[in-house]
């Protein structure tokens, strides 16, 4: 059921007869159609408050020259964030201009993509100008505009009534630009009128547009590189506090079942996330830490860039991100059946994780605390899914991390035999280290952090360790968080919260594990922490290396944050959780991301403890060089060749792709010299293998 009311009002320049040329074109490219004072109540039964204007006399379609400027209302309501406000057009094209905001009133209201606030970052009562939740630059594209226009207001709720007093729409020769081409592919979502939920996932037609580098992605071109059906629900924690919403996303068949599909040419899967980076305001913190743990020799997520067109409305750059899972092509640990409960076969493979914790999360908890207060972490599972995970898996994983916990706290722990290394890949462990210190990430360890093991004797590995990995969530690293020492240059960030007696709430939910700072006590761990910091900081962690990243990257979205920060005006604005002062423009937030990786490097330089002897920043002459594998590929074996420069024991180790070491011989104690050697291993699946001397 309906409560409409319907207004005409005749178009003003129609009353100006005879004025000059100059009048005349000025009033017919500055048009306004107002309700005039209407006072309309507004139902309070949850049928739906209509009332038109008519617009006439314009010209026969929109386009970036001439088109809708703003639309404004005047609505006296309780409690607006009762009230759902659309605009619709001539042609029923509906664009939401807001809702769910609480407070009352709106006293002269504006919205226009013109606007300097986004009037989800407003507050009741409103006043001013805002751009809307959509696009009005959708309404900019070659329609006609003249004919009826709506204004529609329902009141989701009983026990308050309000009243549309009026409302307004304008028409100029300034009007909000429409999103027509990108050179980053373009992605399309229609809903179908249905509303996207936290927990419950809707069915929607899903189109990407992406005509190869090089090539111009416009909104009208064919939906070439994918079309058909996906599933979506809202995600994230702390990040569903942004208007811009982070989404997760399943690509569909036509009879809703999981469609594996290589999705912007990374590997073939269903499950996606489409990451909003609101706070960030680089856009490209995640993006650079999956880059650089991958350069580090890991499986990483693989992220691309889009723009998001939703429901014909542009929302913005995002990020098309793997969802961390269980996959020959992502985590690949063995698959676990519910009849793997017992020898060999319950031993893998797991995902596990360290994330903020709720009762609604099957998860365990830590036998140790990991810090004063007594807070222990909780490890939550992920493969398998704690609705498919048996008992005696679950009991498996946990008293495996159960045995490395043992260790790692036992008198003994430094023993390389007995002690917490038998149960870690501590390659993964360092390299995570490296990262997380590096970018000085409020999350880092206690949140977001993840861990998986393979079976036994999979992949000629007889015992499968623990993996840290893969990295996820870096939206409030790298220099974005006002609090937790992550905007410092000084400081570790493993250390953080262990002498809080009093601290933050959520702290005591997700403590940084012990682990980090048991493993510093240990001078091997330590030692093999400050080599593999020098090593990667010859090149992949230099500043130079880290700020020609970035360029690259800034540069390719160049186009496509200008239109973001258009639609989301938050540069220059502080957002959770942002470091005071905030930079005004984006090039200046990239100066001082620059500036503070420059200087966090220079700190870990001189604080970065233990020895790597015969390594320095600045001297760094390799032990072994002129290194020489053949042939490659390889089937049973293959030569290595190498120089010795000094006496040492050499070591040969082949790892897979997930980290895990398949083979290793080593050499005993040489001469220096140059040396050729035939490594032979028989037998190993088909695949890409990193050879460590």
């Amino acid at each position: 059921m309906k409560h409409v009311k319907n207004f005409r009002i005749l178009n003003p320049s129609f009353l100006l007869i005879l004025l000059i040329f100059i009048v005349s074109v000025t009033i017919s490219n500055a048009q306004v159609f107002s309700s005039g004072n209407i006072s309309s109540t507004i139902p309070d039964d949850g049928s739906f408050h209509v009332t038109e204007v008519m617009a006439s006399g314009l010209p026969s379609a929109t386009s970036a020259n001439f088109g809708i400027e703003k639309v404004c209302i005047d609505i006296q309501h309780p409690d607006v964030k009762e009230l759902s406000i659309k605009l619709i057009s001539p042609d029923n094209t509906i664009l939401l201009l807001d809702e769910f905001y609480s407070g009352a009133n709106y006293e002269n209201t504006c919205f226009t993509g013109l606007a300097l606030n986004h009037v989800l970052e407003g507050q009741a009562p409103f006043s001013g100008s805002f751009k809307p939740v959509g696009d009005l630059g959708k309404f900019n594209n070659g329609i006609n505009p003249n004919g009826e226009w709506k204004l529609q207001v329902e009141d989701t709720k009983t026990g308050n009534v309000g009243e549309v007093i009026s409302w307004s729409i304008s028409f100029s020769n300034a009007p909000v630009k429409s999103f027509i081409s990108s050179n980053l592919p373009i992605m399309v979502i229609n809903t179908n009128g249905q509303t996207v939920q936290r927990n419950v996932r809707i069915m929607v037609d899903m189109g990407v547009i992406s005509n190869g580098s090089g090539v111009s992605n416009k909104i009208t071109d064919p939906w070439n590189h994918y079309s058909g059906k996906a599933s979506i629900r809202y995600r994230g924690q702390s990040s569903m506090m942004f208007p811009k919403k982070p989404y997760a996303l399943d690509t569909k068949s036509e009879d809703g079942e999981d469609r594996d599909y290589p999705l912007l040419d990374m590997p073939s899967e269903h499950k996606w996330v489409l990451y909003a980076s609101y706070s960030d305001k680089t856009l490209l913190r995640n993006v650079l830490s999956m880059q650089l743990f991958a350069s580090m020799g890991h499986y990483s997520v693989q992220t691309r860039f889009i723009e998001l067109v939703f429901n014909g409305d542009y929302q913005g750059l995002y990020v098309v991100m793997e969802k961390i899972k269980r996959d020959r092509r992502r985590v690949a640990v063995t698959k676990m059946n519910p009849e793997d409960v017992s020898g060999n076969a319950v031993s893998g493979g797991y995902i596990i994780s360290i994330d903020k914790w709720s009762d609604k999360r099957d998860s365990w908890q830590s036998i140790y605390p990991s810090n004063v207060r007594g807070d222990r972490v909780r490890f939550q599972y992920v493969y398998p899914r704690p609705d498919n995970i048996q008992p005696a898996q679950k009991q498996y994983i946990k008293n495996y991390v159960d045995q490395f916990e043992n260790a790692l706290m036992g008198p003994n722990f430094k023993d390389p035999e007995q002690g917490y290394r038998k149960y870690i890949h501590t390659t993964s462990f360092i390299n995570n280290f490296i990262l997380h210190e590096l970018c000085r990430d409020v999350d880092a360890y206690r949140a977001s952090t993840y861990f998986y093991k393979d079976r036994d004797t999979v992949h000629h590995v007889l015992k499968s360790k623990l993996i840290n990995g893969p990295v996820w969530d870096f939206d409030m690293a790298w220099y974005n968080a006002n609090f937790g020492g992550a905007n410092e240059v000084v400081g570790w960030q493993y250390q953080y919260g262990y002498n809080f007696a009093q601290g933050n709430p959520a702290d005591s939910i997700y403590p940084v594990p012990f682990w980090w700072r048991r493993l510093m006590e240990d001078p091997a761990f330590v030692d093999e922490v400050h080599c593999r910091y020098m090593e990667l900081r010859k090149d992949i962690i230099s500043p130079e290396a880290l700020h020609k990243r970035i360029d690259v990257m800034a540069e390719q979205i160049k186009e496509a944050r200008i239109r973001n920060f258009n639609h989301w005006p938050v540069m220059g604005q502080w957002v959770y959780s942002n470091i005071m002062p905030v930079a005004q423009t984006y090039e200046d937030e990239i100066i001082q991301f620059k500036n503070w990786i420059t200087k966090r490097i220079e700190w870990l330089d001189k604080s970065m403890p233990g020895t790597c002897p015969n390594l320095s920043v600045e001297e760094q002459a390799p032990l072994v060089s002129s290194l020489e594998v053949y042939p490659n590929p390889f089937r049973s074996g293959f030569n290595l060749s190498y120089y010795l420069r000094q006496n040492s024991k050499v070591s040969v180790e082949l790892i897979n792709s997930m980290g895990s070491t398949v083979s290793q011989v080593s050499t005993g104690n040489q001469t220096a010299g140059t040396f050729n050697d035939f490594i032979s291993v028989d037998n190993l699946p088909n695949g890409i293998y990193m050879l460590l001397v």
